[in-house]
Parts: structure tokens; sequence; C-alpha cells
């Protein structure tokens, strides 16, 4: 069964897997980018996982409510952390050069595998087994995912937003 799911698989599927790696291990490694570089790709995830939520479930009061809630669990954790670990001060902004100097890490290729991997389960099912997708249970869980890393794309944005604006 998986090699059938693989097998049938579009090569397109597999083109964004591996250029989210790169762009993930590219991540893990400290590295300066320009403000405008560095603001796009938390924007662009943000809006990819609001985007998949929207396709996936649509505006349903279900739906909606489930993505909210994981976007409060995801903003009070991204609070959390940067708290308990000061994770901005991983961050350097220079005003001078209008750039940012960021800390190597492999949490964003984590969360951009997370969300890869929870679009892809959604597509298989949505070829084998379409009822699933009506069940409640799954649309409250994924709803919750979606909204919970939405926020913490969010969150990546607002601190670099912040530290650029002193």
């Amino acid at each position: 069964m998986i090699l059938d799911i693989l097998s049938n698989t579009p090569f397109y599927i597999y083109w964004m897997f591996f250029s989210l790696i790169a762009v993930g291990y590219m991540q893990s490694k400290t590295r300066r980018l320009g403000i405008r570089r560095a603001l796009i790709m938390p924007i662009l995830l943000c809006s990819l996982s609001f985007l998949g939520f929207l396709l996936d479930f649509g505006l349903t009061l279900l739906s909606s409510f489930f993505y909210f809630i994981g976007l409060c669990l995801g903003l009070y954790l991204a609070l959390y952390l940067n708290k308990k670990y000061s994770l901005s001060k991983q961050i350097q902004y220079s005003s001078l050069k209008r750039s940012f100097v960021i800390q190597g890490s492999f949490i964003p290729l984590t969360m951009m595998m997370f969300v890869f991997f929870i679009k892809y389960f959604i597509g298989v099912i949505s070829t084998i087994n379409t009822e699933l997708l009506k069940e409640v249970e799954f649309i409250m869980l994924f709803s919750l995912l979606y909204g919970l890393f939405s926020a913490l794309f969010f969150m990546r944005f607002y601190v670099l937003y912040k530290k650029s604006q002193g």
C-alpha cells in the first residue's frame, strides 16, 4: 500500500518535498539575510498553512473554531518558548545594513516538514477514504494543527518585524 501511494504521488510533490528540505537545511546554518528576504519566508509559510486549511476544510463553523483554537495555542506556545529559551536573542538586526543575522536551527525545517506531511496525509486520505475527511474528529484535529503552525510561522514574522523596528 505504501509503495502504491508513493508511486502514484505526482512528481511536483517530490520536488516540493526536496525543496523544503533544502530550504530548511539552509536555515540550520547561521546566515545574514536582508529584511525583505527574512520577512517573506514566515509570511509565505503562514499563508500556505492557512491556504491548506481553507482548501482542505473550508470556512465551516467547526473547522474555523478549531483553526482559531490552534492559532491561540500556537501563539501561547511561541510566547512561552521565546520566554523560556530567549529565542528572539538568536536574531540580531543591523539597521545600517538593513539585515538580520539569524542563528541556525533545525526548528524551521521541522515545522515545514510537519505542514508538508499534514498536507500530504490529507491528500492521500482524500484519494483513499473521502468519508474520513468528513469525520468531526478528523476536521477538528487537522484544523487545530493548521492553526497551530500558522501561528508559529506568524510569530516568527512578528519577532523579525519587531527586531527591525528597534
